[in-house]
């Protein structure tokens, strides 16, 4: 049987739907809608940025790699996509217990308020800080040691960011993408040699950053225990 094309891919949807897109001057400041195709890319590339950092933060943060040159711009604009992020906590909506879908301001500030925003602000900040203390410091010719320990603290707590990849896949547009791919697979009787790859991939990632992240540490337990030693 042919498995229709779910509607959430091209659908325009109603006023609510599409909230978050300006067609007129009042439609500028309503919420934006959780699973529109917005915020889905919105997503799409913060999985892309958080591979990207799963990667570079332990690197960073074992050799001591200055923020100059690219590594400086790149950073800047990371940092400058995670303060989008944090705003558009606000302005976006979210579905309740029951399904329903919520677009007022005052619920999604307050629900942000009590799940994600301060966690969210903390690295932000802590990111900026890191930022503002390489500059500061590169200015210089040699670090101070609390300036050096700062740096060291705000890039493990940037760690912390890491563990937003996997909601990223349980909620949104992205969710349902996911959802018809496995509903099209079990369709046509694939769907058992798609678990069995997905499971295989993600345990291929996981074994790989294990032993990455862990290889980062070891070296820079290596290196403080010979600069004391």
């Amino acid at each position: 049987d042919r498995v229709p094309t779910p509607a959430f891919l091209f659908e325009t949807g109603s006023d609510s739907d599409n909230a978050g897109f300006c067609r007129g001057p009042h439609r500028c400041f309503q919420p934006l809608h959780p699973e529109s195709w917005g915020r889905a890319i919105f997503d799409i590339a913060s999985m892309f940025v958080l591979l990207y950092e799963s990667i570079w933060m332990p690197y960073q943060f074992a050799w001591n790699v200055q923020l100059k040159g690219v590594a400086l711009a790149w950073s800047i604009i990371l940092s400058s996509f995670w303060t989008l992020d944090l705003i558009l906590g606000f302005w976006t909506g979210y579905r309740c217990k029951k399904d329903c879908l919520v677009m007022d301001f005052k619920k999604i500030a307050w629900r942000y308020m009590q799940t994600t925003f301060l966690a969210n602000l903390i690295v932000v900040v802590t990111d900026i800080t890191s930022i503002a203390l390489e500059i500061s410091s590169a200015s210089q010719d040699d670090k101070t040691s609390s300036t050096a320990v700062a740096v060291k603290v705000a890039r493990f707590i940037k760690v912390n960011r890491l563990l937003r990849l996997w909601s990223l896949f349980k909620t949104g547009r992205v969710a349902l993408l996911f959802d018809y791919v496995v509903t099209y697979l079990r369709a046509v009787g694939l769907d058992e040699q798609y678990n069995f790859s997905v499971r295989v991939v993600k345990l291929i990632f996981i074994i790989m950053w294990v032993n990455h992240f862990g290889c980062c540490i070891w070296h820079s337990v290596g290196t403080a225990a010979n600069d004391q030693w």
